[in-house]
Order: C-alpha cells, then structure tokens, then sequence
C-alpha cells in the first residue's frame, strides 16, 4: 500500500503547483470593433490614434494592426514610440511603407505617436481590437 500511495504523494506535488501556472497562460482572442485610416504627418509630438477609436465605452483597444501606405511610386518612412516619447525624424522606431505591425495593451495604444520621417505623409490602415 506504501508503495501506491508515496508514487501517488509525489506525482501530486509536482503537478498540483503547475495547473494554476498552466491556467494564466490560456490564448487570449481579440475582436476587431472598427477600423479606420490615420494620417501620419510632421505634427510636433507625433500623431496618436484618435482616442474615440481606441476609448469608446465598453470598447477599448487592447490590440490594433496597422499597415503603412504612401502613393504608388513613393517613399513614406514613419517613426513610431508608444511610452510616452515624443518621436521626430531621428528618434522611435523606423518603419517603412508595406511594412504591418501589431500593438498590444491600452495603455501602450493610448501612448501612441508617430511623425513622418520625410516629405511624405503615410497612411496608416489601422484595425482596433478588444
């Protein structure tokens, strides 16, 4: 009987300590509730996503994808931050037209900015999800 019940003990204390660990890391799905276009220009400070977009009552942001867009035959680099800091056309994270990205937590979303590197304006093709 010793022998059934120590293996059993054991197998217990490994396993009891890792359901709740394995609970915590479930896959999270997202529900795209609008869309919209954002011009990103040479505002000082950066342009954000619009805050009726990203806040809206019950709906509010916690992934957006977007992908950047110029006019056919053109370059439209951005730079993006989203903590707080100001970008310019040296400072954020460069990105070029084409390129997608995706941005997760309100609290980053709503930190958002981004400034064109260039002369160009792009558009970003955002979807918001909650």
């Amino acid at each position: 009987m010793k022998r059934v019940i120590i293996p059993i003990a054991i197998l217990l204390l490994v396993i009891l300590p890792v359901i709740p660990f394995a609970q915590s890391n479930t896959t999270r799905f997202f529900f795209a509730y609008t869309y919209g276009n954002l011009t990103v220009d040479s505002t000082s400070g950066g342009v954000p996503f619009p805050i009726s977009k990203v806040t809206n009552g019950t709906n509010s942001a916690e992934l957006v994808n977007f992908t950047i867009e110029c006019a056919a035959g053109t370059d439209c680099p951005i730079r993006i931050t989203y903590d707080g800091t100001a970008p310019t056309t040296t400072v954020g994270m460069r990105l070029n037209s084409g390129q997608s990205a995706s941005l997760y937590a309100h609290s980053n979303i709503v930190r958002f900015r981004a400034i064109r590197e260039g002369a160009t304006s792009a558009t970003l093709n955002v979807t918001y999800l909650r």
